[in-house]
Order: C-alpha cells, then structure tokens, then sequence
C-alpha cells in the first residue's frame, strides 16, 4: 500500500523521506519559524483506523483535495489543514475501527524535538515510498509507482490516518474508545495555529489502485485499540 503524508513544522524541524520498509507514501511539510519561551511542550500522535471508500468525499479523497490547497510556507494555512483532517475523521465516525493516541509533555524545545522525531521516524520506517513529500515548499516526492491493474482501481479499502503534532501548552489527550478519540480530535480547532508547533499527518493507502486490509492494520499497527 502507498501512503501519503503532510509535514509542516514551526519551531521543531520536520523529518525527511526515508523511503525505507514495506509501505509507499507520500508526504507534504514545511517549516515555521517559531520561538518558544519556556512554556510545556506536548507532542502527542493520534491514529485513526477506518473503512473507507475511494470518492471525492471519503477519508482519503477529503485529504488529498485538502492538500491541493495548502500553503506549506503559511502556519495558519498548515494549522487549518490539521484541523480540516480531523473534521474529515470525526464526519466518518461510522467507519472507523480502531485508534489510538500517545501524549507526551516536555519542557525544553530539545526533548520535543526528540520525542517529535522519534514519533515520526517510527512511523515512516512502515513506509516503503512516499509519493507526495513536501517540506517547506520544496517538493521531495518519489515517482509515483507503476498503475496497478485497472480492477483495482476504486475498491473500497481500510485506512490509517496518523497525525503528529507539537503543541505549546500541557495537554492530557488519552483515547479509550471511539468517544474519548472524538474529544481529542474537536480540540483541533480554532485557535490552533496559535499553538502549533510542528505536525505531521501521513494517510495510506494512497494510490487509488491500492488496498490495505483490517489484517494488515493489525499487524502495522499493533497498538491500536479496536472501537
């Protein structure tokens, strides 16, 4: 499967395409310039793993039209992408199977650049190629893979959507089923470019010819927690 992905950043550098492990992914980030005066830092990753189907209005075909019109130079432009992606997730509540969320609070700029990479290097080492990759208006992505069989096209598919973020303030985002997953994805709203240090949303599968199975979330994804 081929995953896509959005990195956008202030403060914290954003990772680079590693190209490396089983899946294909795209990804689109940017750099904000930010300063931080000793506030806490958290950085959380949030996933959400749901059935969805390949029309202009599910899951993957919100997130790709979204990315058409982000400026990855803009830090309230990248801020409403986070939080058009979790407004996508919350509208399709129906059909997600499973989730997960993990939060950490620091207090130096360094220790949220660590545990930022870290998160992001975990997730992209499940990532075999990334076909949309964009960091600070730079366009990284590797070519696109070869068409796969016509009857393929379009098939419905399961999906994981993980969203990275750096966030100035303490914040105690947990998720123990489908409602307290909801709760954590409503605080992205207004306000958030204010707070927003650095983020990270990759999706896959990406290529319309592609299919990830509830199977292969299991095993890519063992912490997820089934809703």
């Amino acid at each position: 499967c081929q995953p896509a992905a959005l990195a956008l950043g202030r403060g914290l550098p954003v990772a680079s395409s590693l190209g490396l492990a089983h899946r294909r992914s795209g990804a689109l980030g940017a750099n904000m310039l930010g300063n931080l005066f000793g506030e806490d830092i958290t950085v959380c990753k949030i996933q959400v793993a749901c059935n969805t189907d390949r029309g202009s209005k599910c899951v993957l075909g919100a997130i790709s039209s979204y990315v058409d019109d982000v400026d990855t130079e803009d830090e309230e432009s990248l801020a409403d992408f986070v939080a058009d992606v979790a407004l996508a997730l919350m509208r399709r509540e129906d059909d997600w199977i499973s989730g997960n969320i993990k939060t950490i609070n620091v207090k130096s700029e360094d220790d949220a650049e660590d545990e930022f990479s870290q998160m992001s290097l975990k997730e992209r080492a499940k990532i075999e190629r990334e076909t949309i990759n964009q960091v600070a208006g730079r366009d990284k992505s590797d070519d696109r893979a070869a068409e796969g069989k016509l009857e393929d096209l379009g098939k419905p598919t399961s999906a994981v959507v993980t969203m990275i973020l750096a966030m100035y303030g303490k914040k105690d985002m947990q998720c123990k089923d489908a409602r307290s997953m909801r709760k954590a994805l409503s605080s992205f709203g207004s306000g958030l470019s204010d707070s927003l240090l650095a983020a990270e949303v990759m999706w896959t599968p990406e290529e319309p010819w592609e299919n990830m199975s509830e199977l292969d979330i299991i095993e890519d994804y063992p912490d997820l927690i089934p809703f």
